[in-house]
């Protein structure tokens, strides 16, 4: 995590980064040490001297993608290997902001930040017969983008608000995903060269200021290359600021019937 804070190239203090991967997490550099109990968040050991990197880790996020693809696209799946993503980036682009009323809840293996519950489970909400699997595959990715703006609401409470977000990891490959952050983030997210290996390049980064070969992390953090920069679209940002208040809703009406389940039924 110290490695990927550093390649996001979110180095000086209240720069934040995005991470999605098989999970998500999300971080800052503080000088300050900080921990948010309540919301499951707090500030480890970081890279970079005399600093800490609060962060918080939310438990599935690319792999409720994965769940699609091999489960509603597995033909498309098998016949196309990782070629897949850039077809389930596609379907999901064709769907209107907020997948027509359809809304998925990320929590497929409990969850940590910003709640810590390890009984609530996740699923697709106001179903109808009007939705086909492209409305099933951005409704995924919206869920996921509502799961970390609660989790990032809370992370800027703490250390300060953001006027812009670095985008790194696998799902920063799909570019409607980062215009989905954007828009519910209500945040200028700009998205990494090489997001995938930015945990091999944050080690790089490293190596090259304890060598001297670069004088401290943001002189090297100025090599790191934006590719792209999503800005919210303003009638994208209204759809999902109305939907992500009943995205919370959905966990306040879920957590006791799933937390029932999970201990006394299915165990």
């Amino acid at each position: 995590m110290a490695a990927v804070a550093v390649g996001s190239a979110a180095v000086k203090e209240r720069e934040y980064f995005i991470y999605i991967g098989t999970s998500d997490f999300m971080g800052t550099h503080t000088k300050h040490r900080k921990v948010d109990i309540s919301h499951y968040m707090g500030s480890i050991c970081s890279a970079i001297p005399d600093m800490y990197l609060y962060t918080g880790e939310q438990e599935t996020a690319g792999t409720c993608l994965d769940w699609v693809k091999n489960e509603v696209y597995k033909s498309s799946a098998e016949e196309l290997g990782e070629k897949v993503y850039d077809l389930l980036d596609e379907a999901a682009g064709k769907i209107p902001a907020g997948s027509e009323g359809l809304m998925f809840t990320p929590w497929l293996s409990g969850e940590k930040t910003p709640m810590d519950d390890d009984t609530i489970r996740g699923g697709f909400h106001n179903l109808s017969l009007e939705h086909n699997r492209d409305h099933m595959v951005r409704a995924v990715m919206e869920g996921v983008a509502f799961n970390i703006r609660w989790a990032f609401r809370c992370m800027e409470k703490k250390i300060g608000t953001a006027n812009w977000v670095n985008f790194v990891g696998g799902g920063a490959l799909r570019e409607t995903w980062g215009q989905i952050i954007a828009d519910v983030l209500n945040r200028e997210v700009r998205q990494l060269i090489n997001p995938r290996e930015v945990g091999v390049r944050g080690a790089a980064m490293i190596a090259t200021v304890g060598l001297g070969i670069h004088k401290d992390f943001p002189t090297a953090a100025k090599l790191v290359k934006v590719t792209k920069v999503y800005k919210p679209k303003p009638e994208n940002v209204t759809t999902y600021d109305k939907l992500f208040a009943q995205f919370e809703k959905l966990y306040e009406c879920h957590k006791k019937i799933c937390k029932y389940i999970n201990e006394k039924i299915h165990k």
